[in-house]
């Protein structure tokens, strides 16, 4: 016991202070078995990590942090003591290496072969479901309800893993938004793993939140691949968005938990939210989504409830973040990263494109006359609106109207009938009281909308003409760290945003940038006592436009 205790006390290379910038869940601290005693992690403020956000195993040295978003891109110190070398060799009565196989005269054992041919694709594993059903009410005839929910994962080879998701359901989409966990449900995606790359074809979900003036959430569809692993990072991201980005900032009511409606960019109404996007956010706090939480939401009629549990007031600042279908154009996305990191700094490299295919309209098919009209309207797009009635033929799965000449007022009336000169009309949100159009009826296949007179109503048979938009961001990130007292971190970005890409003018304010600052450094610290200089600054450029929102809400 004393020899123990003098090896502890006359070996102070036993005590070990190593900083890492977090990039992983799992950390290797140390080689060998290290002490309980003594062991502790501390950020960069000198606060201390609970234990309750990591578990660590003091026989293999490894670290795994439980909360790893909230500590990613940080910089920790861990502090341990390791074992004396003593304690790590190896002590034996015998030494086998004198004992030679011929001098036992012995018969050696071979393994027995595996003469099993393997199946293919034998190492895969599937789970799931198939449904069948029924729904019927009093309002509603009997429909029929069927759905495939199916999972695929395991071993191609040795060095190839496949993941797939493959989900075909006719499940409201209502029903997403009284859910905390909706990332699997309605996605089809193949994803590949190899030791040195990975790749996800089909539905993606996009969550970049590592950037300080790039930071966004998209849905599409299309192929992301990661090359490389540790110190040095490819990744390259394509294909096609799903919906725009959108915020409602507004004041609760007081005893008024819902439901909140929200609107689209331009004040639309009636809009659908792509499940799964959307951030509640009340006097700066971020809300949790469920029945046993803070809210619901439908995505189908983008209304928002509190549960009784969060009660609202007049008080309360409340902010919703969401992508919407309200698109125009099909819209491309292209994301690539580059990230090389040491001991003592890191850096990257990114760009980002979301644009719009300006010969690929969704909603309706621009004529000359309207790309004329564009190209002469810069970016003042206002109060460019066209008329929303084209010709079509008799569809018992398409709202249609008729053309009513009644006096001097002609006007469009809903028909289910089977007559000429029928028309497919769309409507649009004109202002309270500025439209002659309101909405009589909501059904399976849309509303239906009814003339009430001139400024009596808040829809006309009109479209916004929208311009195609492009959005361009390439961008730098530095960090140093060359001790556990000093953290520089510099980032800087320039932006090309075009408002109407069928227009020359006013593009001499697309181009902006913008540049952040962080320096933190460690004066002085002594047991529980330090002394920090921390400097932060930002400059951003009167014509830097960022993609979503950067700051915090509460900024």
């Amino acid at each position: 016991m004393t020899f123990l205790a003098q090896s502890q006390i006359s070996q102070p290379e036993l005590f070990h202070c190593k900083k890492i910038i977090v990039t992983k869940h799992d950390i290797q601290v140390h080689n060998f078995s290290i002490q309980k005693t003594g062991f502790k992690i501390m950020l960069q403020d000198s606060l201390s990590v609970p234990s309750t956000d990591y578990q660590m195993n003091f026989v293999t040295g490894q670290l795994h942090l439980k909360n790893f978003k909230a500590y990613q891109s940080k910089s920790i110190t861990i502090y341990y003591l390791e074992y004396p070398k003593a304690y790590r060799k190896v002590y034996k009565k015998y030494d086998y290496d004198i004992v030679k196989q011929d001098s036992l005269h012995s018969i050696k054992l071979l393994p027995e072969k595996n003469t099993r041919n393997p199946k293919p694709l034998d190492g895969l594993k599937t789970q799931g479901s198939i449904t069948r059903g029924f729904s019927a009410g009093n309002n509603q005839s009997l429909v029929m309800q069927s759905g495939l929910d199916l999972k695929i994962e395991g071993q191609l080879s040795d060095k190839l893993k496949v993941k797939a998701v493959l989900n075909d359901d006719n499940l409201p989409q209502a029903y997403a938004g009284i859910s905390q966990s909706y990332k699997e449900f309605n996605r089809i995606y193949l994803q590949l793993f190899a030791p040195n790359w990975s790749a996800t074809g089909g539905d993606l979900l996009l969550d970049e939140q590592s950037d300080y003036f790039l930071k966004f959430q998209r849905k599409a569809q299309g192929l992301s691949v990661q090359i490389g692993q540790k110190d040095q990072q490819l990744k390259v991201t394509g294909g096609i968005i799903d919906g725009q980005f959108g915020i409602n900032r507004f004041k609760g009511i007081d005893g008024n938990q819902g439901p909140y409606t929200l609107k689209g960019n331009q004040g639309e109404n009636y809009i659908f939210i792509i499940p799964d996007s959307d951030k509640v956010y009340v006097n700066g706090q971020l809300l949790k989504r469920g029945l046993d939480q803070d809210y619901i939401i439908n995505y189908d009629t983008a209304e928002l409830r509190f549960n009784p549990t969060f009660p609202i007031t007049s008080n309360q600042r409340i902010v919703v973040e969401f992508n919407y279908t309200n698109q125009h154009y099909v819209r491309y996305l292209n994301f690539n990263r580059y990230r090389h990191q040491n001991d003592k700094s890191s850096w990257s490299v990114f760009s980002f494109i979301e644009t719009d295919a300006k010969n690929q309209t969704l909603l309706y098919d621009l004529t000359p006359e309207q790309v004329e009209a564009l190209k002469n309207a810069g970016d003042n797009v206002d109060e460019l609106w066209i008329e929303a009635a084209k010709p079509a033929s008799f569809d018992e799965n398409k709202i249609l109207y008729k053309k009513v000449q009644n006096g001097s007022v002609s006007y469009y009336q809903y028909t289910n009938q089977d007559e000429p000169d029928l028309y497919e009309v769309k409507f649009s949100f004109a202002g309270q009281n500025k439209g002659s159009y309101q909405i009589s009826q909501v059904t399976a296949i849309g509303k239906i909308y009814e003339y009430i007179g001139s400024n009596q109503g808040d829809y006309e048979p009109k479209i916004k003409l929208t311009p195609p938009v492009s959005k361009k961001f390439v961008g730098v990130n530095y960090r140093f760290n060359p001790n556990t007292k000093t953290d520089l971190f510099v980032s800087g970005i320039i932006n090309h945003t075009d408002q109407n890409l069928f227009s020359k003018i006013d593009d001499q304010n697309d181009i902006g940038g913008a540049f952040h600052l962080k320096w933190d450094q460690n004066i002085f610290q002594k047991a529980e006592k330090n002394i920090r200089l921390l400097t932060k600054y930002d400059y951003v450029d009167a014509n830097f436009t960022p993609l979503d929102p950067y700051r915090p809400v509460e900024f």
